[in-house]
């Protein structure tokens, strides 16, 4: 009986022996390989790079365009955007809020037009 089970451990340290260094030569292969930069790879990551620069392009020109809707209450202007009144963002000054909505949305494109009446009322100066 024990000769069965010192095979055992005998064959298991030998197995996880095998495993680790397995681990180590793929390792090191990996390494190898990056540190060698296969230009096959060189070419592949470039056309990718590329690829993605022009589907971030796309997208930007044809990103939906959200309209604003800008009040005042007391010293504060929120704005909120004009279809489903999401509120967006608030701040003391017209160009505070819009910076937050720069920080809170980065990747949506927004748009207001505002009246000389609506600029006077919020406190805006137009130029």
């Amino acid at each position: 009986m024990d000769d069965i089970i010192w095979t055992l451990v005998g064959n298991l340290i030998i197995f996880w022996c095998g495993y680790k260094l397995g681990q180590h030569k793929t390792a090191y292969k990996i390494t190898k390989m990056l540190i060698n930069r296969d230009p096959a790879l060189e070419r592949q990551i470039e056309r990718a790079r590329t690829e993605l620069a022009r589907l971030d392009a796309l997208e930007s020109e044809t990103a939906i365009v959200e309209e604003l809707e800008v009040e005042r209450h007391g010293e504060q202007i929120y704005v909120y955007g004009k279809q489903d009144r999401e509120f967006l963002a608030q701040g003391s000054s017209l160009q505070e809020a819009l910076a937050r909505i720069e920080q809170r949305f980065p990747g949506r494109k927004f748009k207001g037009h505002l009246s000389k009446d609506q600029a006077d009322a919020l406190g805006v100066s137009i130029k």
